[in-house]
């Protein structure tokens, strides 16, 4: 992956988010492209809202919704 940049989540935005996923913490918005290699290249870019829960990273949400990061790697072609 490579993150272009980094910005910190409004104050609404983080209310609202901590009032729909209990424990989020450290709430950031990234601008990224992620690159998955295998038998083809694949790519996802645009931004995520991330945040951690017990210190574990997530996807919150991408493109106006809710994700997982499975759910993200989930639309990229099997390899």
């Amino acid at each position: 992956y490579k993150i272009n940049s980094v910005e910190k989540v409004s104050d609404d935005d983080k209310e609202t988010i901590q009032g729909t996923f209990t424990g989020a913490e450290n709430i950031t918005l990234v601008d990224l492209i992620l690159t998955i290699d295998g038998t083809k290249t694949q790519d996802y870019e645009g931004e995520l809202i991330i945040a951690s829960f017990d210190g574990q990273y997530d996807i919150l949400k991408a493109g106006g919704y809710v994700y997982s990061w499975s759910d993200v790697l989930g639309t990229f072609d099997k390899i």
